[in-house]
C-alpha cells in the first residue's frame, strides 16, 4: 500500500467512524444543545467538520473553489451558509437539517476520495503552518479534524444519555 491508498484508507475509516457515531441519533438529539456548555449541537459539529472537509478539498482541486455544497445546492437543503464554517454564536443559531446534512456529507465524502485518489503528491502533502510548526494539510489536520470531532459527538451523545461509540 503506497501512501495515497494509505491515505484514502484513513479517511474512508474516519468517515465510517464519524457516521457511525450519528447512526442513532435523532434530529432532536442532534439539534440539542447541551444547557450550561459552551459547545455547539451534534448538528453543528457535524456541519463544520463536513463542510470544512468540502473547503479543504475544493480549494485543493482549485475549482474556482466550487464546494460540493455550492455545487450541489446543498447550502438551502441544509440550512448551511456557502460562507466558510464557523463555530461561533453566529453558527450556533443556524437551523441545521440533520438528515439533508447527512445527504450532503455522503457527496463529500465522494468528493474527498476522488480528490484523494487523482491529485498530485504535491498537493495532497502540502504542508502549512501549524501552532507547533509545519504539518501537513490532508494527512495531519484535515483527517486529525474528522476524528477530533467524531469523538466531540460522541461525548455529547454520552452526556445526553446516549452510548457515545456502538461498540
Amino acid at each position: 500500500m503506497d501512501a495515497r491508498e494509505l491515505l484514502r484508507s484513513q479517511f474512508r475509516f474516519a468517515h465510517q467512524f464519524l457516521e457511525m457515531a450519528l447512526d442513532d441519533v435523532s434530529p432532536e438529539t442532534a439539534a440539542t444543545r447541551v444547557g450550561g456548555a459552551t459547545i455547539n449541537s451534534i448538528a453543528h459539529i457535524y456541519a463544520h467538520a463536513v463542510t470544512s472537509e468540502d473547503a479543504f478539498v475544493s480549494g485543493a482541486k482549485g475549482d474556482d473553489g466550487i464546494s460540493v455544497l455550492e455545487a450541489g445546492g446543498w447550502g438551502t437543503k441544509t440550512g448551511i451558509p456557502v460562507a466558510k464554517p464557523r463555530q461561533d454564536e453566529e453558527w450556533a443559531k443556524l437551523n441545521i437539517d440533520f438528515a439533508a446534512t447527512r445527504e450532503y456529507a455522503k457527496q463529500v465524502y465522494e468528493a474527498t476520495d476522488e480528490f484523494l485518489a487523482t491529485a498530485p503528491e504535491d498537493v495532497l502533502f502540502r504542508e502549512a503552518d501549524g501552532p507547533a510548526g509545519k504539518v501537513r494539510i490532508f494527512p495531519e489536520i484535515m483527517l486529525t479534524h474528522t476524528a477530533q470531532h467524531w469523538g466531540e459527538i460522541a461525548a455529547l451523545k454520552g452526556v445526553q444519555g446516549m452510548k457515545g461509540l456502538p461498540f
